[in-house]
């Protein structure tokens, strides 16, 4: 149990009240007992899909709280099926890594296009996934999926290694395609550059679609229906990709809120290929929240769905999600490119929390690091309003803006209405980069 000197709140506080809901956990060292989360059996039972979120994507504590996460679901609840935000096929490496130990998993850890997890504490997390695979039974061991679709390399390139066995006479005609959006990825750019080869990246998508629906059963039988059938995700992907980009081409948010769509549709999709009995998924807090997602920045971004929002319309009560929320401390990001000129990966700090915004109460709890059951405290009649009601949140992307008063490191919640449960670490330290 991980009390804090300050204290038990004062009586009659909300904090008070929040504190006969909470559950003490043993810190966040990933190392140490799971015997502390034995309260997820209650909170997963029938459920299908653990969104696990963060405040920040830059937060050490945070990733390894999702690692001792990860360690309690596989050794006690059996769950085999881990997938993140991050780009479907280029996360095929960590998951050969995982499962066969080919490769190396720095390599493939870089090889996903994101910094946020270029860390030493999603290595020695993809290393401990990999510990408890070896010398298991093939159906036993635990695989590592994405759920993002932002980049168009990794898709093209798997589908020009796959067509080279299954169709090398179509692979002739669309090879020079594929190997342009492996090289110039579709990500890159500005929208200039995107509208000169909008109509030739449509009309190859469409052929290679209609060559893939009319060719599966020669397909299946040169490749097997499991290669056949990632193969085809690997195209949806790659379509995914192009249709987000040509909706930000016309309104950014726009394109972000494809995103959020297809990240639940390849969710969903793992947890059908996998036939999983539960899937975690690791993305940030704004993704896998159930609300809408709105801008801090800009009145005028147009609200959209979030990606736990489509879980939950899609699989109800089966998707069950963790907000995650810090007190103070440091965390990794990117300096706004609007103040610094050549901006680089750095080191960030807040100090104490707004008065009355959620963290604020959360550190008043008592102890350093806990999970609060929102669903359950959300039926206490001195907690519904506070919890049904609209709060602030800390909630910092990759980017570090500037803020003012209340500024941007904040976002507005209805914690009831977003989240399942929360999970408070009441200090943090920055994520530590795996060096080079």
């Amino acid at each position: 149990m991980t009390e804090r000197d300050t204290g038990d709140p004062d009586t009659g506080s909300v904090a008070e009240r929040l504190r006969e809901y909470a559950e003490p956990l043993d810190g966040t060292d990933p190392s140490t007992a799971v015997d502390d989360l034995a309260f997820l059996d209650d909170a997963l039972e029938d459920r299908r899909i653990l969104g696990m979120g963060e405040a920040t994507h830059g937060t050490r504590e945070f990733f390894q709280l999702k690692h001792r996460l990860l360690r309690y679901l596989v050794l006690e609840l059996d769950c085999r099926t881990f997938a993140w935000e991050a780009n479907f096929s280029e996360t095929l490496a960590i998951d050969r890594y995982v499962r066969r130990g080919e490769g190396d998993p720095v390599e493939a850890i870089d090889g996903v296009h994101f910094w946020t997890w270029d860390t030493e504490e999603v290595l020695a997390m993809v290393e401990w996934i990999r510990s408890f695979n070896e010398d298991r039974d093939p159906e036993d061991r635990v695989r590592f999926y994405g759920v993002d679709m932002q980049f168009s390399g990794g898709p093209a390139r798997a589908l020009r290694e796959y067509l080279d066995e299954a169709d090398p006479d179509f692979l002739a005609d669309v090879e020079a395609g594929l190997r342009e959006l492996e090289d110039e990825d579709l990500n890159g750019g500005d929208d200039e550059s995107f509208e000169r080869r909008r109509e030739d990246v449509a009309a190859l998508l469409s052929d290679l679609e209609d060559r893939f629906a009319d060719r599966r059963e020669a397909y299946e039988a040169a490749t097997g229906p499991d290669e056949y059938r990632l193969a085809r995700r690997h195209l949806r992907t790659l379509r995914q990709a192009f249709e987000s980009r040509r909706a930000m081409a016309d309104r950014e948010e726009a394109g972000y809120a494809l995103r959020d769509e297809y990240m639940a549709e390849n969710a969903s999709w793992v947890l059908d290929h996998e036939d999983a009995d539960l899937v975690a998924l690791w993305g940030h807090n704004a993704h896998v929240k159930t609300t809408p997602v709105r801008s801090d920045l800009d009145d005028d971004w147009e609200a959209f769905e979030s990606t736990g929002g489509h879980l939950r319309e899609e699989h109800g009560d089966d998707y069950y999600v963790v907000g995650f929320e810090f007190g103070r401390g440091s965390f990794q990001a990117i300096p706004d490119p609007e103040e610094v000129e050549e901006p680089e990966l750095g080191e960030f700090s807040l100090d104490e929390p707004i008065e009355d915004t959620v963290p604020d109460v959360l550190d008043d709890v008592g102890y350093s690091t806990f999970f609060v059951d929102l669903a359950s405290a959300a039926g206490d009649p001195d907690l519904a309003d506070w919890l049904g009601e609209e709060r602030r949140m800390h909630s910092l992307g990759a980017i570090y803006y500037v803020a003012g008063e209340t500024g941007t490191h904040y976002t507005d919640v209805v914690l009831a209405d977003e989240y399942d449960g929360l999970l408070f670490v009441d200090g943090t330290e920055r994520a530590v980069p795996i060096e080079e």
